[in-house]
């Protein structure tokens, strides 16, 4: 996994090694979610990322200061966004 910050928003991907020598050397990644903090509310949304790298307020969590709540939500992905 790795994260990438920009502005407000913290992009969460899952890195894989090279699996197939036709596809080069280089490492693949793929955006898993996206945690966006709003300084005036103070909370955290869950955005998940849909097959055309657009993305979309998570329906089942609202926005929350605790971010561990929302990395749980990830982890566990019951409407199957995340992971698939």
């Amino acid at each position: 996994m790795e994260a990438t910050v920009r502005g407000n928003s913290v992009t969460l991907a899952e890195r894989r090694i090279p699996w197939h020598e036709d596809f080069g050397p280089e490492w693949s990644t793929h955006p898993v979610a996206q945690l966006r903090w709003s300084p005036q509310l103070k909370t955290w949304g869950l955005y998940w990322r849909d097959r055309n790298t657009r993305w979309h307020a998570y329906p089942d969590c609202e926005p929350t200061p605790d971010l561990v709540r929302l990395l749980d939500e990830i982890d566990t992905d019951p409407l199957h966004v995340f992971w698939g």
